[in-house]
């Protein structure tokens, strides 16, 4: 069975964010930070060493390993950390709330610490942002296309909190080919050309403490199913839901947006809330591979796919038993309509057997997607691993 929520617009209306000048706290103790997380927002490097998880049943643990700055040992499972000897992450204080919850840490310590106090984002914003769920909610079972537009509109202010503030100049060598990273631009003057623009009206760093939010909301619904069998961003795929404990989390949302001022939008005699879970549908089947790949059977006996980089209606076509859906399995371009494209140079201008008159061009041709599994690597190749390890005086 399948809950969704409406993420990232409800962390926008109900948490609060760092919204003062970061001061430079410099180096502090992992308990520290989780005392005062209440009314201040930190930013800081976490280092730890033997770090491994308190149980080995946990369905998604939460340290990533691509965000890892650096590692020794490390063990993973589909880009999850699930042990190492050593690792340095860029955290902020509810991301740690999390891994204290989830892993046990011989030595740990936070490094380059910055702190800013927490208040909820600026009203123009958050009374924008219901406005636009609003129009959403009251479009249902209306014009699909304005649907779409308001529902697009509504999750696009995500985006709005974390545009990259100077981004890297990347040059392409039209002889080889390749591509270069330009470090002629000044960061400084790039930085604050972005403040000047009038549509930079929001710091980078609310996006990052929306994901961390959403995240941990993501672990709390987790919790309350006995099999946590999948999530993504909006959904948690499980078996064996408590429905008092989703009830309960539900409750919590709602008093999150009462203390801001929000509440429910009424429609069709209904209220709609954001940030409530709801089940989303029940499944015969469910297999997954990786993040963004997997299937399931509906009640109906007809198949679903997520597959990234897979159109979904299409590639559905292509399965007819689950036990198919593994890797190594190929999904027909001429059956999904998937296209790649080939570049063709040519030396002179021609014409073509239609009359048409041709040059450098690229041919957009089907093709297939064969599914990968997640990388699995082996122990012994971390005998081979070039890692560099750096010390701090605790």
């Amino acid at each position: 069975m399948i809950l969704r929520l409406v993420s990232y617009p409800f962390i926008l209306l109900s948490e609060k964010f760092p919204c003062n000048k970061f001061e430079e706290m410099g180096t502090l103790s992992p308990a520290h930070i989780l005392k005062y997380s209440g009314n201040n927002a930190y930013i800081f490097k976490f280092i730890a060493y033997n770090i491994e998880l308190k149980d080995d049943n946990i369905p998604m643990p939460a340290l990533q390993f691509s965000k890892c700055v650096s590692s020794v040992n490390a063990i993973t499972d589909n880009g999850r950390v699930l042990q190492a000897e050593y690792i340095e992450i860029w955290l902020t204080e509810i991301d740690l709330q999390i891994i204290a919850k989830q892993y046990n840490v011989k030595r740990s310590i936070c490094v380059d610490c910055l702190c800013s106090a927490k208040d909820y984002l600026p009203r123009w914003f958050t009374d924008y942002v219901f406005e636009l769920f609003q129009a959403k909610t009251q479009l249902k079972g209306g014009d699909p296309v304005l649907y779409s537009i308001a529902k697009s509109t509504l999750n696009s202010l995500y985006g709005f909190c974390c545009q990259k503030p100077v981004k890297e100049l990347i040059l392409e060598d039209y002889k080889t080919g390749e591509y270069i990273l330009d470090h002629s631009q000044n960061d400084e003057e790039m930085y604050y050309k972005y403040i000047r623009r009038y549509t930079s009206v929001l710091p980078y760093q609310l996006g990052i403490w929306v994901t961390s939010a959403a995240m941990r909301n993501l672990f709390v619904l987790g919790d309350c199913c006995g099999h946590w069998l999948y999530s993504d961003t909006d959904s948690c795929y499980g078996q064996e839901w408590d429905i008092d404990a989703v009830n309960k989390y539900n409750e919590e949302c709602k008093k999150k947006l009462i203390k801001n001022g929000y509440g429910a939008v009424q429609h069709n005699g209904r209220d709609y809330w954001l940030g409530v879970a709801e089940f989303d549908g029940h499944y015969k089947e469910f297999i997954a591979l990786h993040a963004k790949c997997y299937a399931v059977r509906k009640d109906d006996d007809s198949i679903k796919i997520t597959v990234a980089g897979v159109p979904k209606s299409t590639g559905a076509k292509c399965i007819n038993d689950l036990n198919d859906f593994k890797a190594g399995f190929i999904f027909s371009g001429e059956i999904t309509g998937k296209k790649t494209h080939k570049h063709i140079i040519v030396d002179h201008i021609y014409i073509d057997e239609a009359g048409n008159e041709c040059g450098d061009s690229i041919d957009l041709y089907p093709c297939d997607y064969q599914l990968s599994d997640s990388l699995v690597m082996d122990f012994e190749s971390f005998l081979y691993e070039e890692v560099e390890l750096q010390i701090y005086d605790e």
